[in-house]
């Protein structure tokens, strides 16, 4: 931490980007500079916690829904899983902030945790399918929420790991449509709400491209943005997210 981040740590104490507590000045290497302890240790938990399709912690799994591998997409990567259990986790905060409270330093723990597996990621096609150049998009927020909170967290996600990572910011999507709210609608209904939300914005043609934003439920969303990708001659497109909604299970199992 440089001099005047310390000084100004003193007077303006940082909070943690999940809970909000304030948070002490710490010169310890094992302490988060975004999380409190307990937010921490609860994300690193609910990171490793086990995917029920492929069995690896949610931060090394690669699974995806069906919809997403249909259209193109060769894996989604993220850190957990969201809303898994009644009480709200440190996740479940992250991402309520990141929809709510432009704040950077809630989109910086968010990176610094993605960037990691982006790039064991990018490592991993890089030597498998090697592509000329990998670029960073992501999935336009409604036109509705813009003007509701005045910031899309998509774009401000991608853009910071563009800076973590060296890739560019490419913004190819645009959003043609909001459509109905999606809480309250079905895996078919939001595919059918979401038929031609995004539009091209930039020409994705050769590119591998990953496609960013803060949470996957049922993938209808990133699967209409792949979908448009694909079409437009992407050579790859790999889905990246901070959360997904795991898939409930039947009772009994």
């Amino acid at each position: 931490m440089g001099f005047w981040q310390t000084v100004s740590s003193l007077f303006f104490p940082p909070r943690c980007a999940a809970c909000g507590t304030r948070l002490s000045l710490s010169f310890g290497e094992d302490v988060s500079p975004y999380f409190c302890k307990s937010c921490h240790h609860d994300l690193k938990r609910q990171m490793l916690a086990q995917c029920p399709t492929c069995f690896a912690a949610y931060c090394d799994c690669r699974c995806q829904p069906k919809i997403l591998s249909q259209k193109g997409s060769v894996a989604l990567r993220k850190l957990s899983p969201y809303g898994a259990e009644s009480e709200p986790h440190a996740i479940d905060l992250l991402i309520r902030n990141m929809k709510t409270h432009p704040r950077k330093r809630v989109i910086a723990a968010c990176v610094e945790e993605l960037a990691p597996i982006l790039k064991t990621e990018l490592s991993f096609w890089n030597e498998k399918t090697p592509i000329s150049h990998t670029v960073i998009a992501y999935l336009p927020r409604s036109r509705k929420k813009v003007l509701q909170y005045g910031f899309d967290q998509a774009r401000e996600l991608a853009t910071a790991l563009s800076k973590e990572t060296g890739y560019p910011v490419m913004p190819l999507l645009k959003r043609v449509k909001d459509g109905k709210t999606q809480k309250t609608l079905s895996v078919t209904e939001r595919q059918a709400n979401l038929r031609g939300a995004f539009g091209l914005r930039g020409e994705p043609a050769g590119l591998r491209v990953v496609l960013v934003d803060d949470i996957v439920t049922t993938g209808a969303g990133m699967a209409e943005g792949v979908r448009v990708l694909i079409k437009a001659k992407a050579a790859q497109v790999i889905c990246l997210s901070v959360a997904v909604t795991p898939k409930k299970q039947a009772k009994g199992n």
